[in-house]
């Protein structure tokens, strides 16, 4: 039940450039573990990141973890599209199916993953305890996605952001202004940079 403990069990996709195997542990890197403590400690993460940090694995691993060992608890996974919101669901599975088996059982069927892609109605009718928005600065209607999910957010549920730049957005984007506020500390996010 110690998500730090159970990041040790954790495998994720990746190519080992020692044996070529299409899969390694996580590692422990110092900025994946601030992450991993925010998401513990947190009630509002916001991380802008560079690709290919391991950040997506972070909460990948996390979002498994809460579900599987946590009954009762709902989780929305937003991204741009329909096939990246699979993707994210994937990435659990890969998860789940390289753990030790002991590990593999937990409260799956009484917790709810859902995934859906970006749009202005994304988890308007959803029950969640934890939305997460990924790859955000990519979503066509953040803000109003943002907007249909806030009402989850004050009643009491979390939420993680986190997404690399887009440049096709030019630096007044919606998430971007939204990583500026919570780097002011104006918007009761922590902030990350990766």
């Amino acid at each position: 039940l110690d998500f730090i403990s159970f990041l040790d069990f954790v495998r994720i996709q990746d190519t080992d450039p020692y044996s070529n195997s299409v899969e390694m542990p996580f590692v422990r890197w110092p900025h994946l573990m601030e992450l991993a403590h925010a998401l513990l400690n947190e009630r509002f993460v916001h991380l802008i990141k560079a690709r290919q940090l391991g950040a997506t694995w972070c909460v990948v691993a996390y979002c498994y973890w809460l579900a599987a060992y946590h009954p009762g608890v709902g989780i929305l996974i937003i991204s741009k599209g329909e096939a990246e919101a699979m993707e994210f669901i994937d990435r659990m599975g890969f998860v789940r199916d390289r753990l030790p088996k002991a590990l593999q059982t937990g409260q799956e069927e009484e917790s709810r993953v859902r995934a859906l892609s970006s749009s202005s109605q994304s988890g308007r009718s959803f029950a969640a305890s934890l939305i997460v928005h990924d790859e955000a600065d990519f979503h066509p209607e953040l803000e109003a996605s943002y907007g249909a999910t806030g009402p989850i957010i004050d009643n009491g549920g979390r939420h993680v952001s986190l997404s690399s730049s887009n440049p096709d957005n030019g630096p007044e984007s919606f998430f971007k202004q939204r990583s500026l506020a919570a780097m002011n500390g104006s918007s009761g996010y922590k902030f990350l940079f990766f």
